[in-house]
């Protein structure tokens, strides 16, 4: 074929752009392509429509072909070096139509190589690698030795496959500029062609286009290669970087255009709208990305302004995101300064600019990107942020009712921030590690019967079923036996509970989430060394080194937590040890315990270790605080070195007290507190003592999470208004002795097998062995007051099931607000959840509760009674 013929025919495929089809003999005929740079198009052609193809579209190695196929960028690359070859040829009136061909040729398939190459950074990246391409921006590759920068184009090649479909032509276009304008003759380099094409910059080039096979080599052979990304480069940092080299190297192709193809000006053709295509319209890093190593790149970052500070000729400003805080630098002489200096605090700006090193002594180390700043040379103000009602920098205190009001900005502060980070990656870890013991997740029903579990019922009405309504589950209980009846064998969730309830520190009012999970064919035991190695793990891998109880953890009978802690939630990191003194006051001098021990009430020890020497105002204060709990007093002995002290020592014997002092384990310098009533109030009333104590005495263990089990739980306890027997806890518990305890023991000594997960005196969780057998739950709920009918109306699903064979079965359901709040070390369970209701169980938000119109109502079938308010009795 003669040097003048054209390779091109024009085509035009649905909704693509037109591209070229060559002739294979063509192109491995001409003189100017080297036999490589041939075999590279005849081996790899896709768009081109070969003759000759590669392999088959369905094997293993059909992705190379995708990814190779050249594209209208190489296509021009084609027709530039006809051109050149051409040119040289001198064939008068053939050549000069053929140069007109070539030009138009040319010029639109360079066009449409950029504008379809913007228009892909623009508009896709759907999957990571995407992302990362399109936040290309710069290039640090000289910093990269060739071998290094042979690996990362191999990697960028393999990102591509999957997500496009052709060759990324500004790739090659790029690496073909550079290498073209480094062979530009010495000649031309005083009018400025090539001169400031640095030695780096050729040697990169070189090295990617041979790389590549584009020129000199060949076909690579890290084709071969069946991983998808080279060893040392698959993580999204070295993804990055490898696009950031990339696109390095279109930019400097693009900065030579006019000095490679004279009288093709970039402005001409669009190229610097498809080379801003490059970076995304909005970041091409984010605010704690950028590091030294990066110096030097151009990069776009967005966010909030957290910070401005004026220093005279510079404008100081911290951006922040998601992922940090990067310092921008403005210079009073920029265009762009005005406009971000009227931007206000949590402003949305993006701003572009080169990052630089900051000098040694400006390097915030408190930062990840302290080690560099952006200086800016644009400005997009995204949006502006109106007058602040709660300052997102800084630590200033605000109300709790202010902060739910604006809690999306309350959100954006750093603490606040970083907790529901926490929460997020605790709830994936757990997910994680309930997977890993073998269970499977389900969601059960929100939409749900009413049922009497404890607490008051969130209720749905019903507009299909008029005086009928739904309950919000105060737990999936039911749900998750019926799973455990349909044979799943072990269940999870992380389950949304709601409970109409009052709120406290450690207790949302409205809704909570707990990690709800039952298991078959289980013991108590069983249950424990399930749950144990979750949440050990879960409180060493978010607990910043704070010591973790090994499990198995330690277990505490119900008995004994009330009596040795005064709760059946012990706080373990307090050493304070409650003990039993009845015997000693009884018949002592001391006439006030005597006489109550008498009617049959109990004496508690709260034991004060060092405290003997303590002022008397320390005993005084106490003393006030006992009695604003509702105590009458607070009664204590001072072991000092010269002999007991107190008002209770000057009224009993000797021995007496050295009976209270050996009981409660005392020693010289200590002191001890009393609490003297009936067995249950007594026991919880030194348990408050306990805290109290410990608290002012500064005896808690420091960074540890102490945990243990407290068990055998009374099945049933008497209703102090009714004196009524009643269930304790859960109904639904197996009694220990089965129906041989329920038929023959009295019934407040029976023990379920209910137990509570408690860390640091935060209960967890309650579980429980389940009561799987219909003869044994009618005889327990009877004890309880119950009905067979009561129990089939509210619990008839369940209870039918049973019927068809039920596995023994058991679980619980640790509180995953509660874990969340012990792991970021808050006081208040509200600081650890998103939009959380205030005291009130109000949302101050999104304004909940809210009046409901009339019409609404009526759809309902509902009609609203309010109280009517109280009428003012006016005086006089």
């Amino acid at each position: 074929m003669a040097a003048t013929d054209t390779p091109w025919r024009p085509f035009r495929q649905a909704g693509a752009l037109r591209r070229p089809m060559i002739d294979p003999a063509f192109v491995q005929g001409h003189p100017a392509y080297p036999d490589a740079f041939a075999q590279f198009f005849a081996g790899h052609g896709r768009y081109g429509h070969f003759a000759e193809r590669v392999g088959n579209r369905n094997s293993r190695n059909g992705w190379r072909r995708r990814a190779l196929a050249p594209g209208p960028a190489v296509g021009a690359e084609i027709v530039a070096r006809h051109h050149e070859a051409a040119a040289q040829a001198g064939q008068g009136g053939d050549a000069a139509r053929h140069q007109h061909r070539v030009d138009r040729l040319g010029q639109h398939h360079v066009r449409a190589a950029f504008e379809q190459v913007g228009r892909h950074f623009r508009l896709r990246g759907r999957s990571e690698h995407d992302r990362h391409r399109k936040g290309i921006v710069g290039a640090d590759s000289p910093a990269h030795p060739p071998h290094q920068i042979a690996r990362l184009l191999h990697a960028e090649i393999r990102v591509h496959h999957q997500k496009v479909d052709h060759f990324r032509p500004e790739v090659v276009f790029g690496i073909v500029a550079v290498v073209k304008a480094q062979q530009i003759p010495a000649s031309q380099h005083a009018k400025g062609a090539g001169d400031d094409i640095t030695a780096a910059e050729v040697e990169i080039a070189q090295q990617g286009a041979h790389t590549w096979g584009v020129v000199g080599h060949g076909l690579p052979s890290w084709q071969e290669r069946t991983t998808f990304w080279p060893p040392a480069f698959r993580s999204p940092s070295d993804r990055s970087a490898t696009s950031e080299f990339v696109a390095g190297l279109v930019n400097i192709g693009l900065s030579r255009l006019d000095k490679i193809w004279p009288g093709m000006p970039s402005s001409r053709f669009g190229f610097k709208r498809a080379y801003e295509g490059f970076m995304h319209v909005y970041r091409s890093h984010t605010c704690g990305q950028l590091k030294a190593a990066d110096a030097g790149i151009q990069a776009r970052l967005s966010g909030w302004v957290h910070r401005k500070r004026d220093h005279g000729n510079l404008l100081f400003v911290d951006l922040r995101d998601h992922y940090g805080i990067t310092q921008c630098v403005i210079d009073v002489s920029s265009p762009v300064f005005a406009a971000l200096d009227k931007a206000r605090p949590e402003s949305v700006i993006t701003v572009t600019g080169k990052v630089v090193k900051r000098s040694a002594e400006t390097i915030n180390p408190r930062l990840p990107t302290g080690e560099i700043e952006l200086q800016v040379a644009e400005v997009e103000i995204q949006s502006i942020a109106d007058v602040l009602p709660i300052q997102v920098a800084g630590d200033q205190e605000y109300p709790e009712d202010m902060r739910l009001r604006y809690r999306f900005l309350d959100l954006r502060r750093e603490d606040v921030h970083a907790n529901m980070m926490l929460r997020s990656r605790v709830i994936a870890y757990l997910r994680q590690a309930m997977i890993g013991q073998g269970f499977t997740e389900f969601q059960t029903p929100i939409l749900t019967a009413s049922s009497p579990e404890g607490a008051r019922d969130y209720l749905v009405p019903s507009r299909i079923h008029p005086g009928k309504f739904y309950a919000l589950p105060q737990a999936p209980q039911q749900f998750k036996q019926l799973l455990m009846v349909a044979g799943f064998d072990k269940y999870f969730q992380i389950a949304p509970c709601f409970r109409d309830e009052a709120g406290r520190a450690d207790r949302s009012p409205g809704e909570f989430y707990q990690l709800d999970f039952e298991m078959s064919y289980v013991t108590q035991d069983d249950v424990f060394a399930a749950i144990e190695p979750v949440l050990e793990g879960v409180f060493k891998e978010f607990g910043k080194g704070r010591a973790v109880t090994p499990a198995p953890f330690p277990r505490i009978t119900y008995a004994d937590s009330m009596l040795k802690y005064g709760s059946d939630k012990p706080d373990l990191r307090n050493p304070i040890i409650i003990a039993d003194v009845t015997e000693p006051f009884r018949g002592s001098g001391f006439g006030l315990f005597a006489k109550l021990v008498d009617k049959g009430a109990v004496v508690r020890a709260i034991p004060a270790p060092g405290a003997a020497g303590q002022p008397r105002s320390w005993f005084d204060k106490l003393n006030d605080w006992a009695r604003e709990n509702g105590a009458g007093g607070l009664g204590y002995i001072q072991f000092a070195a010269d002999g007991p002290k107190g008002p209770i020592a000057k009224n009993l014997e000797p021995a007496r007290v050295e009976a209270i002092k050996a009981a409660a384990n005392l020693k010289d310098g200590d002191a001890v507190f009393f609490a003297c009533d009936k067995a249950l109030p007594a026991a919880k009333f030194a348990g408050l003592v306990r805290t109290k104590i410990g608290n002012e005495l500064d005896l808690l263990e420091k960074d540890v999470f102490k945990f243990c089990w407290t068990v055998d739980f009374p099945m049933y306890e008497i209703n102090e208004e009714t004196g009524l027997v009643e269930f304790s806890h859960n109904p639904f518990s197996m009694p220990q002795g089965g129906m041989d305890a329920l038929l023959n023991q009295d019934p407040l000594t029976i023990n379920a097998y209910q137990y509570d997960i408690v860390c640091n005196g935060v209960e967890l969780s309650s579980g429980a062995i389940r009561n799987h057998r219909p003869d044994i739950m009618y005889k327990a709920f009877e004890i309880a007051g119950y009905s067979a009918a009561h129990v089939e109306e509210h619990f008839g699903g369940m209870l039918n099931a049973f019927k068809f064979g039920a596995p023994p079965h058991g679980g619980s359901a640790p509180g995953v607000d509660r874990i969340v709040m012990l792991l970021a070390d808050q006081p208040n369970i509200r600081e650890i959840i998103l939009f959380p209701m205030n005291q009130q169980a109000q949302d101050l938000l999104m304004q909940a509760p809210a009046e409901i119109a009339m019409e609404r109502l009526r759809e309902l079938h509902i009609k609203v009674d309010l109280p009517k308010p109280k009428k003012e009795v006016k005086e006089g």
